[in-house]
């Protein structure tokens, strides 16, 4: 409880202008592609990073995945489509903490 007061959250404002005043790294999180999460080089290491996150049915905009310096996969089972906002911004935000955590010590 209260951990939205340790984030900074931007809502309201274009993903062009979020882009032109965010000096780090987008990542966007998106089921059609991108390279699986778990594999991935660390992506934490070269300083600041923001989470792109769509809508569970048509995910993020295409002008989100272009303007996204890099997209990342979520990977699960076959059987399943995909995985809803909140579960899928737990996954990527506890990855990256993990990240962090464990691979700078």
């Amino acid at each position: 409880m209260g951990a939205h007061f340790a984030v900074d959250l931007a809502e309201g404002i274009s993903i062009e202008k979020f882009r032109a005043d965010y000096r780090g790294r987008l990542l966007a999180a998106d089921a059609r592609g991108g390279v699986n999460l778990f594999e991935a080089p660390d992506y934490t290491a070269a300083g600041p990073i923001c989470w792109l996150m769509g809508a569970e049915g048509p995910g993020l905009s295409v002008k989100a995945l272009e303007l996204a310096d890099e997209r990342y996969w979520i990977p699960i089972s076959r059987s399943v489509e995909s995985l809803n906002v909140g579960a899928a911004a737990a996954v990527c935000l506890f990855d990256a903490a993990r990240r962090r955590l464990t691979l700078r010590h």
